[in-house]
């Protein structure tokens, strides 16, 4: 079921300043928010195709992937028209706006009469069947083209540098829960370097699930967990063939009793403890 989700103590307003978009449910139990405001864009230019790295995905693989957000970023950095126009729009509660997944894109097509009724509600707001029916989506099919949702009500490979229908759209599931920071699009003006994914950082929130931000944020903190603990365990190895060195070099045999590392030792791994 469709419906028209305010921005915060804007209930009832309906224009495109007072609302955070229109929510719709996907098969999948995620929730998209979409912004009424849609372009006909291409997605890559012909010189601009083999900077985009993505890999190549079947139409089953494209329907499961439940992320968008940094596959538009990763469309967003190659020059792609059609990411640069849905990353001009921004939630309040959200963030960031980016390209439909397949689900999402196809999903947005049987609602479509759902959603251009609350549209037309909505001053300044555009209407899906004012435009065509071909949906991009941010899944990449070969290396000359990509998924879209066609207006059969079916999904076809398309050409990249095509012209399709660019649709601004959040994924998020129903959780209400802390909301922190996390990796999202490069956008301009408000864009910080991010330290271990080169991924510019911005405004764009996630709910959170645990202590750590979201499943990317904790995959990156137990990496470098890992890669601490094998540091300590080298270290302390390295330590141990060193000092045995010495004492077998030294001429009374206590060459090794010169370095005194234990309290850095200790604080490191007190150090490793407290990331845990």
């Amino acid at each position: 079921m469709a419906q028209i989700i305010y921005k915060e103590g804007c209930e009832g307003q309906n224009t495109l300043e007072s609302i955070e978009g229109i929510e719709i449910e996907l098969l999948n139990g995620q929730k998209a928010l979409i912004y009424p405001k849609y372009a006909e864009k291409v997605m890559l230019p012909e010189d601009k195709m083999a900077s985009w790295d993505a890999k190549d995905t079947s139409e089953i693989e494209a329907l499961k992937k439940e992320d968008n957000l940094w596959a538009t970023g990763a469309l967003l950095r190659c020059g792609s028209p059609a990411a640069e126009y849905v990353s001009n729009f921004h939630s309040d509660k959200h963030g960031i706006f980016a390209l439909p997944t397949l689900l999402s894109a196809m999903e947005l097509h049987d609602q479509k009469n759902d959603i251009d009724e609350l549209a037309e509600t909505i001053d300044g707001a555009d209407l899906l069947r004012n435009y065509t029916a071909c949906v991009w989506s941010c899944s990449r099919c070969d290396q000359y083209s990509g998924w879209i949702m066609c207006g059969g009500g079916f999904t076809i490979s398309y050409d990249l540098y095509g012209w399709c229908l660019a649709v601004p759209l959040v994924l998020y599931f129903n959780i209400r829960q802390e909301r922190v920071p996390a990796p999202c699009l490069k956008i301009r003006n408000i864009m910080t370097a991010c330290d271990f994914c080169n991924i510019d950082w911005c405004g764009y929130e996630v709910f959170k699930l645990n202590k750590n931000a979201c499943f990317r944020v904790r995959c990156f903190e137990q990496g470098r967990r890992k890669a601490n603990e094998r540091a300590l365990a080298l270290y302390e190895r390295e330590l141990r063939q060193f000092k045995n060195l010495l004492n077998a070099v030294s001429k009374d045999g206590t060459g090794g009793k010169i370095i005194s590392v234990g309290g850095s030792i200790a604080a490191f791994k007190k150090a490793l403890e407290d990331d845990k």
